[in-house]
Formats: structure tokens, C-alpha cells, sequence
């Protein structure tokens, strides 16, 4: 029986149909609805980027007789678990989808996303900010890096803030990595090929799926940032794995 069939026919059946247990199957959202609760803590979801979920197997909403996507608060908690993993763990998509078949059949262990954490004022905390951003503020209080650090940091591109000054949670472990370099004498600004580095592979992977050619709507866009993602991932695993042959080879 499909999700969608199970949600209908046991809708407030806690112990029937997919993840989350004990949480309402009742189809009764609009796509839009729901992209407007999501967008309170992903700012940047989009109806696109649900469509493009439910296509991936990550949710199955109900239909109504003339066609219309209807979800559930199931729905909703599915695709915040989906959103959050790429956030937080940046994980791939087909792994989520996975882990997502993997709660559903029972096997509830060691697979909630990572949770990610913040300093303020010099103490760690879980962050308060909705969209999870931390401040210049935040970024050096935990690091132990100055100011003038920070910039040089921005300025050849390792982390970047936004128009209001804030930074993704990213850019932690980011700087955290630059300390540890300076920690061993490396100059901050010999970092910069990094970033060249990793545009690169983005650019590779964007190569191999011919990236823009076929964005003929919302959902495609989408499809092509996911296989992107993925492949951006390959690559860098491939990178990390020849290093590590490299440096066996070191006498």
C-alpha cells in the first residue's frame, strides 16, 4: 500500500503508516502552507523544492479529486527532518531518503541529524536565530580569532557574510580549520586556493550534468542543485582519499 493510500486509510493511527509516530496523517494542507510554515526556520524553501521532495520519495502527499497536493502535519515533520539533514550534515539527498525508509520501518536508533551549536559570549549554546546564522561576534568569541583575522578570513573568500553581517554556521568549522593551519605556521592568505579548489570541483560537477541546460522549471533547478551537491561530494571524497594515498607513499 502506498504512503499516501496508508495515510488515508489510517490517518490518526499512531501505530500505522510511515515517520513520525503518534503524528496527524490528516491531508489538509496546501503546498503553500506548508512552504509557509517551513520557511520560519528554512527561509528558503520553496514550492519548488517540495515538489521536487515529494518526487525524491520523501513525502507522498494525498490528492484531491481534481488533483491538488494535500499534506499532513507528517508531511510537514518529514520534510523539516529532510531540510534540516542538508542543513545541518549536508548530507545527500538518497541517503536521507534512506535513513527516511529506514524510520519507517521502526528502526528509530542514530539517525536523528546532528544538531549544530553556537557560542555566545563565550558559552555554547543551540542557536535562537531561526535561519541558524551566527554573528562576526559569535564567529570570533568561539575561535579565539581577532578581528583583523576575520577580515583577512572574508577578504580572499573562505567564508562570506550577508548583506546584514551574518554568517552560515558553516563558517565555524571553516575558521576552526584556518586556526589549526595558523596553529602550524601556515599564513592565513595561502589559504586562498582552497577556495579555488573547491570552485573547481563545483565546476566539474556542474560539467557532468550540464548544469542550466535543462531548468525548465522549478523542479528541475532542483534535481540539478542535488546532483550537483552529490557530485561536488564524490569528488571531494576522491580528493580526500588521494592525499591520503599521497602521503602513504611519503618515506
Amino acid at each position: 500500500m502506498s504512503t499516501a493510500a496508508t495515510a488515508a486509510t489510517h490517518p490518526e493511527d499512531p501505530q500505522a503508516g510511515p515517520w513520525p509516530r503518534g503524528v496527524s496523517r490528516t491531508p489538509q494542507m496546501s503546498i503553500g502552507q506548508v512552504v509557509t510554515r517551513l520557511r520560519a526556520e528554512f527561509p528558503t524553501v520553496t514550492n519548488s523544492k517540495v515538489r521536487f521532495l515529494e518526487e525524491q520519495g520523501v513525502v507522498s502527499p494525498a490528492r484531491t479529486a481534481t488533483g491538488y497536493r494535500k499534506f499532513s502535519e507528517s508531511d510537514v515533520e518529514r520534510l523539516r527532518f529532510c531540510l534540516a539533514s542538508q542543513r545541518d550534515t549536508y548530507m545527500p539527498l538518497a541517503k536521507i531518503v534512506q535513513r527516511l525508509r529506514a524510520l519507517d520501518a521502526g528502526h528509530e536508533a542514530d539517525i536523528e541529524p546532528t544538531a549544530r551549536i553556537v557560542a555566545s559570549q563565550g558559552q555554547l549554546r543551540a542557536p535562537v536565530r531561526s535561519d541558524l546564522t551566527i554573528t562576526a561576534r559569535e564567529l570570533r568569541d568561539l575561535s579565539g580569532i581577532s578581528e583583523s583575522e576575520l577580515g583577512e578570513i572574508v577578504s580572499i573568500g573562505l567564508v562570506t557574510p550577508d548583506l546584514a553581517g551574518y554568517f552560515p554556521q558553516r563558517a565555524l568549522a571553516i575558521i576552526h580549520a584556518v586556526v589549526a593551519l595558523r596553529s602550524e605556521g601556515v599564513p592565513i592568505r595561502n589559504l586562498r586556493y582552497l577556495r579555488t579548489f573547491a570552485q573547481r570541483n563545483i565546476d566539474l560537477a556542474e560539467q557532468i550534468i550540464g548544469a542550466g541546460r535543462h531548468d525548465r522549471s522549478g523542479a528541475d533547478k532542483e534535481r540539478r542543485l542535488a546532483r550537483t551537491a552529490e557530485l561536488t561530494q564524490v569528488l571531494t571524497t576522491l580528493a580526500t582519499e588521494l592525499t591520503r594515498h599521497e602521503v602513504d607513499q611519503l618515506d
